[in-house]
Order: structure tokens, then sequence, then C-alpha cells
């Protein structure tokens, strides 16, 4: 292609950008916010939880309900875990002004993890589409363009996509019935397979920036649902021991230690409780099926220490 083909190119993109925007924004945008916890809204439909477990994967894979009930003594239905893949405190606010009973009524517990603060974590899955949904247009325009375009055009394409499904009746399949929302994975982390260079690329850290736009959605967003329901825990998630050692003392550990510390500074600033596991001692590779998930031996014994920390279990 000549330069004029790229300059004619590049405004045909720009042109179909802006219509993507604009058709979507004033039809569909109100509708957004359905797609991002759909698979798991029955259980807060067909149930009244006394404690929701929610947040991102971590949480989905870390804490085990049976587990909860078991110590706890609840009955089923008790306990639920809401928690998804990019989940974040902005949907959660969704299902709490949809079901404002049931979440006045309940004790929410979230995970949230470093690329939830990271303004320059923006492909898919680590600047969620709950997230975008609270920016202005130019604030997407100026974060996703031209670079992370993608991201953009899937969060709209998701908005069409679901909007489709509901006028056709056409809806997702619920997840984790039998577990009440928890997902149990197996397997055992190779300590051989975590390298530091793979560390340094994953996509939490990229090009790490906080305190920016991501900083002001979540501190908002966390204020606002503290007043929705009965109690609000915050935490941090643990790493299995060799892939913090594999951190080493570095940037990325740096990174890590400061995402912990603004989360922290979040929370007191809107009298939340915030617990940070950065490393904990009941936990070691063999708990973990991957550097920053828990396996379901690890889910259960980090679930009995959860409830312990904050104090929803007798301390033994």
């Amino acid at each position: 292609m000549n330069n004029r083909q790229w300059v004619n190119l590049f405004f045909i993109g720009v042109s179909l950008l802006v219509i993507i925007l604009l058709t979507s924004s004033f039809f569909l945008h109100d509708k957004f916010q359905k797609n991002t916890l759909e698979k798991k809204e029955y259980l807060i439909k067909e149930n009244t939880p006394k404690i929701i477990f929610a947040g991102d994967s971590r949480a989905e894979r870390q804490l085990s309900v049976s587990t909860a009930l078991n110590i706890l003594k609840y009955n089923k239905g008790d306990i639920v875990n809401i928690a998804v893949s990019s989940g974040d405190p902005i949907a959660l606010n969704y299902l709490a002004d949809k079901y404002p009973t049931k979440f006045k009524n309940s004790t929410v517990l979230v995970s949230i993890s470093a690329n939830q603060l990271n303004d320059n974590a923006k492909s898919k899955g680590y600047f969620s589409y709950s997230m975008i949904s609270k920016l202005s247009y130019k604030e997407k325009i100026m974060t996703f363009f031209p670079n992370n375009i993608t991201t953009l055009v899937g969060y709209y394409l998701s908005i069409v996509k679901n909007y489709l499904k509901t006028q056709f009746n056409l809806t997702k399949k619920n997840i984790y019935e039998e577990t009440y929302g928890f997902n149990p994975v197996s397997g055992t982390l190779k300590a051989r397979n975590i390298t530091d260079r793979g560390i340094k690329a994953h996509p939490w850290y990229e090009n790490y920036i906080s305190g920016g736009l991501k900083y002001k959605i979540i501190s908002n967003s966390l204020s606002s649902l503290a007043n929705k329901v009965e109690k609000l825990y915050v935490y941090t998630a643990p790493f299995a021991p060799s892939y913090l050692a594999a951190m080493k003392e570095g940037r990325i550990l740096n990174f890590e230690k400061s995402f912990k510390t603004q989360i922290t500074n979040i929370c007191n600033k809107h009298n939340i409780t915030c617990i940070n596991y950065l490393k904990i001692d009941e936990l070691n590779d063999s708990h973990f099926y991957d550097g920053a998930h828990t396996n379901k031996l690890g889910a259960k014994i980090f679930t009995r220490k959860v409830l312990k920390d904050f104090r929803l279990a007798p301390i033994q």
C-alpha cells in the first residue's frame, strides 16, 4: 500500500469505530453489565446468602463454598461464590442494585488483583468490560487508541451480542451449580516452569502504572458497594512460594507490593477491612495449580484461613 491508501484505511477505521461507539452507547450501553456476572446471577436469585464470595478468578478458585459451609455449620444456599474471571467491584454494584435486600443482609468478601489498578493493563480480561463501562468517550479513545483498540471493539461487540441473546431469549447456562459457584481446579504447579522472564511478561504488570484512572474507579466502586451490604471485606490473594521467589526483589515484586499498599489505602479511606496475602505459611507449591491460583486442596486451606482472619469463624 502507498501512503495515501494507508491514510484512507486509517480514516475508514476511525469512522467505523465512531459508528460502533455511537450505536452501542445510545441504544445498548445500559444493558451492558448484565453480561458480566450473568452465569453466576442465579446464585443470588435462587438463594438468600449470608456470605457472598466475589471478585476475580482467584476468589472463584480459592474460596470453597462447601468448606465454608462445614466450618460455619450453615445450610446450602447460605454461602455462594459469584466470583468470575475479570470480576470486579463494579460488576458487583450492578447485582447489589438489582437484588438490594439480599445484598443488604449479606457479608461480601471480594478479591482484587494487581491488574485492576494497573492503567497499562489494557488487553482483554485485564481491563474489565465493567470498568470500561465507566469511562467517558474521551477516556475510552485516549485509553485504547490505537494499540489496544481490539479491547474496546470487543467491549462493544459484547454489548451487541448480549442484546441479541436477550432479544432471542438465548441465555447462558448457569455454571458450577453443584459447588454453588466455586470452581475447583485439579493439578499441581511445576516449579521448573516458572521463570523470571515469564513473570515479567505477565499482562498484570505490563508497563505498570497505578494511582490513575483505574484507582479512581475501583475506589468509587468499593465505596458504593460498602453502603449496599451488611459488611464488606477485601483481600488480595497469595502466590505460590516458588512463583514469589521468582519475582525476586525486582520491579515485579515492587509492583505487587505497591498494589497491595494502594488497595489498603483505598479500604482505609472507606472504612473497609482489608487483608493482603502475599505469601502464607499454610500454602506451598503443592497447593497451587499455577503461580497465582490454588488447586482444590489449596482452596480448602485458604478458605479456612480467610474465615479465621476476617473473624467469620471461631478462632482455633
